[in-house]
């Protein structure tokens, strides 16, 4: 029960029992003046009888007023929830609200109509600033949704990128290499022929030429394939001693320009037939036998390949030993990933350090490493490892 609803009951309740009260002193006054003419009450009856009406009609009408005030309390408030029910976010509706509430309101209350349309008017404001923050976040959102598609596009341009790169050179490099084997198989038959000694030697010249043009093309053909990561293995089982001796067939030309020797020995515990990827170990052995062969000028170049066994893993080892004029030890750092012009190397080369990386990226595809061992002025020893577990 509210406040206003007990206020109604016990005006109620007092007025009953006044006028309970009023009916029996007037019983009561009757009484006393039929028993006795002579005394106070009976002399003025009327007087009292009077202010006694007067009184009631007093406390009647305080009460009544009372009861209508506390009746129209309750439908002013009903009125007040009704509209505070309806009313939603809608800024028209809260204004209308707050004309509404100070129609109901009762005059004497302005300061409480005051108060709810100020709190009203707080609220729309808030209404308007939140309204104003969603349409600020959804505008970012929206750039923000715009910016990323437009970086996706992006990236998927420059993922694309690299292989489209790579499949440029490769179809542009097999329409260079080809003819240029058949170029460097036609230089080996007109060495076979009979030709003067200064023909002979520019026949010499010309297949040294070819060799080095297809070996650098190739050379970049599989750094922009290992860059993109595009360069598959394809492993299988290949006679080890044939596949070495066709690689340093096509070296030994140039060697023995420079009367170099070039020496092989395989331990007895390296299997004849190997699983690898053949072109991919022909690639790096000839890489390195090429840098070997051009900065050595006098002695031998020897190759030894043995076996070992690295967790579990069979390992071939391939070293080649040369006599040349070795590495200073702060060029050592860097042999393997740097393109950098300015190095510690003695007659350093694009093509010679190009040689290098590529082999480093092709023996960890193949689950292996590189290194070297050099000392300046007395030669180096570079070694490879790859991975032959069947």
């Amino acid at each position: 029960m509210s406040n206003q609803s007990r206020n109604i009951l016990t005006t109620l309740l007092l007025l009953i029992l006044f006028l309970s009260t009023g009916i029996m002193s007037w019983s009561l006054l009757d009484l006393v003046v039929l028993n006795d003419a002579n005394n106070f009450f009976t002399q003025n009856s009327f007087l009292l009888k009077a202010s006694f009406i007067i009184v009631s009609l007093i406390v009647l009408f305080i009460g009544f007023k009372q009861i209508s005030s506390s009746l129209k309390s309750t439908s002013n408030d009903r009125s007040i929830e009704t509209i505070i029910e309806k009313t939603s976010a809608d800024p028209t509706e809260i204004r209308t609200a707050i004309i509404r509430l100070r129609q109901v309101l009762d005059p004497k209350h302005m300061k409480l109509a005051i108060s709810i349309a100020t709190l009203l008017d707080q609220l729309l404001h808030m209404l308007n600033d939140y309204q104003s923050e969603q349409d600020r976040q959804i505008q970012e959102t929206t750039e923000i949704t715009q910016a990323v598609d437009t970086l996706q596009s992006q990236n998927e341009q420059m993922v694309k990128a690299p292989h489209l790169r790579s499949e440029f050179l490769s179809r542009m490099g097999d329409e260079i290499t080809l003819p240029m084997n058949s170029l460097n198989t036609m230089l080996k038959l007109l060495k076979s022929m009979e030709f003067s000694d200064e023909a002979r030697d520019l026949l010499i010249i010309a297949s040294h030429s070819a060799h080095s043009l297809i070996e650098n093309l190739t050379n970049i053909l599989e750094f922009s394939k290992l860059d993109a990561h595009l360069l598959e293995l394809n492993k299988e089982y290949f006679d080890l001693t044939e596949a070495v001796t066709l690689v340093l067939e096509t070296q030994e030309s140039i060697a023995l320009s420079k009367s170099l020797m070039l020496e092989t020995h395989i331990n007895p515990d390296v299997p004849e037939h190997v699983l690898a990827d053949k072109k991919a170990v022909d690639k790096i052995l000839s890489n390195i036998v090429s840098n070997a062969i051009r900065f050595t000028d006098r002695g031998n170049i020897k190759l030894v390949i043995d076996q070992q066994i690295i967790e579990s893993k069979k390992m071939l080892r391939f070293t080649i030993i040369d006599t040349g004029i070795g590495i200073p030890e702060s060029a050592i750092g860097n042999l393997f990933d740097s393109l950098d012009k300015d190095t510690d190397l003695v007659n350093s080369s694009f093509t010679g350090r190009l040689r290098l990386i590529v082999s480093k990226q092709l023996c960890e595809l193949m689950g292996g490493e590189i290194g070297v061992r050099s000392v300046e002025g007395e030669g180096s020893q570079f070694w490879f490892t790859i991975d032959i577990t069947a």
